[in-house]
């Protein structure tokens, strides 16, 4: 986990954050600089659950909540979806990134955060 060491204001309403986090952390970047989202277990979520499906209930399903199915629509019907896993010590967090399809819309991807 991270830590805001401080912070500094800029031009254009930018942030500059500095950072604390372990070197195993800052290796799950892979090199990128860039694109990176910051997100925090302490802000309230909405509740989701985990559909359980097939012989021994082998088939696992994220569910999408009711609220905010509202913003999924046919453009997400064959959209390219990719997952990242980060393991913690007491918990498992899943982020979904969901590329709406290109009929009319634009390429900036939406991520689902799960955890479970």
């Amino acid at each position: 986990m991270a830590t805001i060491m401080s912070t500094k204001r800029v031009e254009d309403e930018r942030i500059i954050f500095e950072l604390m986090l372990e070197q195993h952390e800052a290796l799950h970047l892979q090199g990128h600089t860039d694109n990176i989202h910051l997100i925090t277990e302490n802000v309230s979520g909405i509740p989701a659950r985990i559909s359980l499906r097939g012989k021994n209930e082998a088939t696992k399903y994220f569910l999408i909540p009711k609220a905010l199915r509202k913003d999924f629509s046919d453009h997400y019907h064959n959209s390219d979806v990719s997952c990242q896993k980060i393991a913690l010590s007491d918990k498992t967090m899943f982020v979904y990134t969901v590329v709406p399809d290109k009929r009319g819309l634009s390429q900036v991807g939406e991520s689902v955060l799960l955890k479970s």
